[in-house]
């Protein structure tokens, strides 16, 4: 997410509830076309994880989703599950564009955030700043706040990446947003789901 976004959804918990809904029903409604079913006639679902931090210990919010790769057809007994194919590259692409525009459009409307002509990023009003966001904006762009080395980039921790199943995760970036999808999960691997959820 951009910088103002993050920083935003850190101090501002109706805007981090406002932002998720639109992530969610952005992505179920995408996941309901493609199974060719409406809001009335499927049901999707998801898990959410709030991340707050980066690995350098910063502020850094994110969202982890673990998302049903198919919607559950309303009002049938025993239920009957739509599988969808996973997204391309170009699905993927134009998903993550189409979530960027609807959370900004959302954030405008509210007028927390105003749309920087020069860039598709967002800027955040100066006059609703605080003296703590100051603090908060040098944690979430990873520099050293005060002190000897205040402006410098702080060292993160670095782990081993984990090894892979399977091909590896799609990508999609667009105005600072990025989309990963690519895992999937059957119903019966219960310790990757245990592993995918604990990432």
């Amino acid at each position: 997410m951009p910088f103002a976004l993050r920083f935003l959804l850190a101090t501002d918990a109706e805007a981090l509830t406002q932002v998720l809904g639109i992530a969610y029903r952005t992505i179920s409604a995408h996941v309901l076309k493609k199974v060719r079913l409406t809001r009335t006639s499927g049901a999707t679902g998801a898990v959410t994880l709030v991340q707050r931090f980066g690995s350098a210990l910063n502020l850094n919010i994110h969202f982890h989703m673990l998302v049903l790769d198919g919607a559950y057809l309303v009002g049938t007994e025993p239920p009957v599950f739509r599988r969808m194919a996973p997204p391309g590259e170009a699905e993927l692409q134009a998903l993550v564009e189409r979530l960027a525009e609807r959370i900004g459009r959302a954030l405008e409307r509210r007028g927390v955030l105003v749309r920087d002509a020069e860039s598709s990023f967002f800027e955040l009003d100066p006059a609703a700043c605080a003296p703590i966001d100051d603090l908060l904006g040098h944690s979430i762009t990873h520099r050293v706040a005060v002190g000897p080395r205040a402006g410098q980039k702080v060292s993160s921790l670095q782990t081993v990446p984990a090894r892979e199943e399977g091909p590896r995760k799609s990508v999609a970036q667009y105005a600072g947003f990025s989309l990963h999808a690519g895992i999937g999960v059957e119903a019966d691997q219960r310790e990757k789901v245990e592993r995918l959820a604990r990432m």
